[in-house]
Parts: C-alpha cells; structure tokens; sequence
C-alpha cells in the first residue's frame, strides 16, 4: 500500500499513538489485526490512537473504541497523503455532499467530526464541524480539504468539483478555489462574503485558486479584500495547474509558459513571487547571488532557477520560462557546451558562489552536460561542490517540451544523479 510508505513522513502526534494499516480498505481480518494490536497496548499506556486507514465507518470506529476503551480519531472516507499531511477525501464532488472530516469517538461515544487534515492547520480548527455556509450572494459555498469551493448558482459543473477536490491542503494559508476564469464582481462579492463571515483564525492568510483572479485588472478589489480581512490574499496572474509533484500548485498560462502568482495586501503594490505557490525558500538567497555575479557572467532569474546566458542559447531561452521549479532545489539552466571551456568556467564560477543552501538539490541542464563519462561537466561539479546534484542534457530536456502546446511533460525529463566520489565508492553516474 502506498500509503504505508508515505505515512512515515507524517509529523507524530505527541498525544495520540498513531496506527498505520497497510491496506486499501477495512474487512473482517484486517478489523481482527487491529484489535489484537490494540488488545496488546499496556493498561496504563496512552489510549488515544489514530487509525491510518481508509474507510473505517463511524459504526466501526466506535465499536473499536468501546472495545479497547480508545478516544480514537479514524477517517469515513478516502485517505490522500501529500506533502507531510494526510487529508480525509471524497474524489469526484466539492461542496458539503463531498466533503468529509476525520471523526473522534470516546469510549464509544457519537462520532464528531475534527477536521479534514491532520496535522490539523490553524486556520481549519474553527471550521470544524461545519460544511457549507449559507450565501446571501449568488453563489454556492462548500467545504473541500484545502478549505471552500465556491461557484455560481445552478448545476455543478463536474470538471470543477473534480478540480476543486484534487487542490491540496496548504497546512500555513486557506486556500478558496473559484470557479470563474478572470475577475467576476460577483464571485469577488460571493468571496468578500465567505471569507468575513469565517472566524478570523481562520482567514490570517488566504489564497484564491481562481484562474487569472490576480490579474492587473483585480488589483483594487483585491486589495480592498485583504483590508478587510486585515491579511495578505494571493491569486494568480495566470490559469492554475497542479506541479508533478501532486503537491503545490503552479500559475501558468495556456501556451505554457509559467505565470505568477501575486500578493495582495492593503498598504503595498501587489507583489508578484514566481509560479510555485508556497513560492521556495531557496527564492530570496538566489536573487543575492546573481546580482553579486562578476560583471562578465550574464544571468537572469528564471521560474525553475537560474539562466545563465552565453553567446548562443542552445534552445533554452523558451525552456527557462516553462521548466517547472522545484522546492526542494534550484536549476541551473547554461547556454552553450560543456565541451566548450569557456561556458564550462561560467558554470563553474556561478555555482562556485553557491552557499550550501543553495547547492542543496541543484540540478544542472546544459548540452553535453553528460558527455565524458567520469569527467563530464555533471560529474565534476559532484566532486568540485562535493555535493549530490541532478543533470540532464538541453537537448533531453527541450524534447520534453514536445506537443504543439509547448508545455514540459514531466514524464519525459530524464535526470542522471552524479555522486561526489569524495564521499562515496560509487564512481561515474547511476539513473535519477
């Protein structure tokens, strides 16, 4: 089951013993496995449990807790593990018909519902118990695991409701995703209306998936938002699509080149942060280093990094503006060769500049990148930084971009991981 090797990675509980079953759902013998666990738990030891494990129905949870004298809290429905959070889901419906919360039983007590995400962030803790808000507007407001859908009066459309569903939980901001495509007065009502009527813990930061809300043509009736809710309000200047990495959402446009998403407050010009929403942390600290280059080295921020410019582009020039980012690390795009020794030194001395944050999970992307076996550009900067990195040929990479709409197709990008022979036995390189 995936989800046993994922759900290691969720932060323990320090009141609650967690409890992960590796199966897709209950039945009778997986039922007989769990209670002779909990039969063998000290008398004296902790009785609250949490059951990792899908689609264990308020009637078992509490014939459970009853048995074993538990405050167990178990999830009614499916059970969606993503970037440290395990969220209770429902594919397929958004609004209060889809929504569905980890539930709490004492010692065989009613159920009651604590909330769609664990660990539980805080601005869900004041919404707990309540699925859907009734609107003055016309519009339809409905709990989802990232926060509330919201969309026009009449049928559900099944695209957004599946969409809507599949937005990932952020556990620092409540995310409102729209469905409208552009600024609407109705839904910007619809959402002024929502969001004051919601406690205040509750909407310290918020972010409307809404598809080119964060447009310039926005920009008043956003900032009057986030003065009324006295907090900042992020949108997007471009559509949305999920990351391939499941877990963080993207602004791009339709021809896929990477939008931004933009930051509202009261008192400020908005302010656009690239497309990755949480933008990285690796941001801030990369800005100080390309603009402390020597005067000779041409760089330029790109989405997923750096593009370091030469005096021939070798195809990167769309590349660097559609190659999604990754949190975890900062790609370093170079025109040119790596045959050539003058772009390899403009590699060099970049990175050579590199802290150790920064060189943490970077990835490098330049024609003849691997060409060399063990003394390729990728496998030096290993041994010269000392650092495991990532590397993938210009030309393997703008393959990716196949298809008449230009966009990366994550599949397709193929990365080689280059090991630092000082610290390893391991020599030459072995597929990412």
């Amino acid at each position: 089951m995936r989800e046993a090797e994922v759900v290691v990675r969720i932060p323990a509980d320090p009141a609650r013993l967690g409890l992960v079953v590796g199966a897709a759902e209950p039945n009778p013998g997986i039922f007989d496995a769990i209670s002779h666990v909990l039969a063998g738990l000290p008398g004296d030891g902790p009785r609250a449990v949490r059951i990792f494990l899908p689609f264990v129905t308020p009637e078992a949870g509490r014939s459970l807790a009853r048995d074993h004298r538990l405050d167990l809290v178990a999830a009614p429905a499916g059970l969606r593990f993503r970037g440290g959070i395990a969220g209770v889901c429902a594919a397929g419906a958004a609004g209060p018909e889809g929504f569905w919360q980890w539930y709490r039983t004492r010692s065989g007590d009613l159920p009651q519902p604590c909330g769609a995400i664990y660990p539980q962030p805080g601005w869900e803790a004041g919404l707990v118990g309540h699925s859907a808000f009734g609107m003055r507007s016309a519009a339809v407001a409905g709990r989802i695991p990232a926060g509330f859908a919201l969309r026009p009066l009449g049928p559900i459309d099944s695209g957004f409701a599946r969409f809507a569903a599949e937005v990932p939980a952020d556990s620092e901001r409540l995310r409102v995703v729209v469905q409208g495509n552009g600024f609407d007065p109705l839904l910007m009502a619809a959402c002024r209306e929502l969001l004051d009527a919601l406690p205040l813990a509750a909407t310290r930061h918020v972010q409307l998936v809404w598809p080119y809300a964060g447009a310039r043509e926005s920009s008043v009736p956003l900032r009057e938002l986030a003065a009324l809710l006295d907090a900042p309000v992020v949108a997007p200047a471009a559509g949305i699509t999920l990351h391939p990495n499941g877990h963080d959402l993207m602004a791009a446009h339709e021809g896929g080149a990477l939008g931004h998403w933009v930051r509202f407050t009261s008192d400020r010009d908005p302010l656009p942060h690239g497309p990755l929403s949480p933008s990285p942390g690796w941001g801030p600290q990369l800005r100080q280093r390309i603009a402390a280059l020597p005067q000779g080295v041409q760089a330029a921020q790109a989405p997923s990094g750096v593009h370091l410019r030469g005096s021939w582009s070798s195809g990167l020039e769309a590349l660097a503006g559609a190659l999604p980012p990754e949190r975890g690390g900062v790609t370093l795009l170079a025109d040119g060769d790596a045959l050539h020794s003058g772009d390899r030194d403009r590699v060099f001395t970049t990175l050579d500049g590199f802290g150790h944050q920064l060189l943490r999970g970077v990835r490098v992307v330049m024609r003849s990148a691997d060409v060399g076996e063990s003394h390729c550009l990728a496998q030096v900067l290993a041994d010269r930084l000392n650092v495991r990195l990532l590397a993938a040929t210009t030309e393997s990479i703008v393959q990716a971009l196949g298809g008449q709409d230009g966009r990366v197709r994550p599949a397709a990008l193929v990365w080689r991981r280059y090991m630092p022979r000082a610290r390893s036995l391991t020599r030459g390189v072995t597929a990412a």
